[in-house]
């Protein structure tokens, strides 16, 4: 609520996310970046960190993640963050575990523990849409779609994370 009592509609109600089917991906960077990956894996079911190189995705790298999955999932290192990614949540990412961000991103953090952890049960790519609400005012956005897909050496054990977001800015 704003001071006067009224609705404050910069952050409306409380963030929601979508998982949403890959085939309905919307945003050109996202899509790029995910048939990018699909190319790169081939017949495999996903492809190795080794397959990735920035340079073939340039139009796509401000709106790229690449993050190191440790111990198993016992954290996540954000190996590689594009400018946009930075903005969007107002905090350097940059050689950062997603420990250390939740100090700055408490409902981000949970929320990217819980979609890396259902990727590394499963081994298949996932796409949310997010609309942040009053409850994420340290964004930089008010809608997002991103698509979190696994790399790893073999088909089995996901050792790393490719990311692809594109976000809506937010308006103050």
């Amino acid at each position: 609520m704003s001071a006067a009592g009224t609705p404050d509609r910069r952050f409306p109600g409380l963030t929601s996310i979508d998982f949403v089917p890959l085939t309905e991906l919307e945003q050109r960077t996202v899509r790029l970046g995910f048939d990018y990956w699909q190319r790169q894996r081939g017949t495999r079911k996903f492809p190795a960190r080794g397959q990735i190189r920035p340079n073939e995705i340039a139009a796509a790298l401000s709106h790229f993640s690449l993050i190191k999955v440790w111990e198993g999932g016992a954290d996540f290192e954000v190996r590689i963050a594009g400018d946009a990614m930075n903005y969007a949540y107002r905090a350097p990412l940059n050689g950062r575990l997603i420990s250390d961000i939740a100090t700055d991103l408490p409902q981000m953090a949970s929320r990217w523990r819980h979609i890396f952890g259902e990727i590394l049960a499963t081994g298949t790519p996932l796409a949310v849409r997010t609309h942040a609400g009053h409850d994420l005012p340290e964004t930089n956005f008010s809608d997002s779609e991103a698509v979190f897909l696994p790399l790893g050496e073999n088909d089995e054990t996901v050792d790393h994370l490719l990311l692809f977001a594109q976000h809506e800015r937010r308006t103050r």
